[in-house]
Formats: structure tokens, C-alpha cells, sequence
């Protein structure tokens, strides 16, 4: 089984996010729990994301969203490109 299927199995549906590039802080309160996000602020540390240029604040791309909640709730360890 590829890695793409097995992440098929687990598909995380999470709300649209307001910028195009992904979500900030505010907008991951909606679908993650307080632990998920102290979780994701340790694992995207260093990582590459976005800026919203008109707040100056992070932007976490979509990708490394889902891969992080499909990590934290089903067990499919993401592995970095």
C-alpha cells in the first residue's frame, strides 16, 4: 500500500480556512482541541508557512495541517518533504 493510500483511509475534513494559503491560530480553535494545538506549535516549529501580509501573522499551510491531525488522531506519521 502506497503512502498516499493509506492517508486516503483518513481523511480529515476541516472547515475552509479565510486565507489562501492555509490557517492562522485563531482559525485552528475552530476544529483543534487546545492540547492538539500545543501539539502543533512544538511540530511546526521551524517549518516553513505563510504570511498574512496584512497582520503580519503566521499562516500554517493546509498541507501541514491535515498532516499533522491525521498524526494526532489516527496514528499516520507524517514524514517531511
Amino acid at each position: 500500500m502506497s503512502r498516499y493510500q493509506k492517508l486516503k483511509r483518513h481523511l480529515i475534513i476541516i472547515p475552509a480556512s479565510k486565507q489562501e494559503d492555509g490557517y492562522t491560530f485563531e482559525e485552528l480553535d475552530a476544529f483543534m482541541s487546545k492540547e492538539e494545538q500545543e501539539g502543533f506549535k512544538g511540530w511546526i516549529t521551524g517549518q516553513t508557512c505563510g504570511m498574512d501580509t496584512k497582520t503580519n501573522k503566521p499562516v500554517f499551510y493546509t498541507w501541514d495541517v491535515t498532516r499533522f491531525l491525521q498524526w494526532k488522531r489516527f496514528g499516520d506519521k507524517p514524514e517531511w518533504d
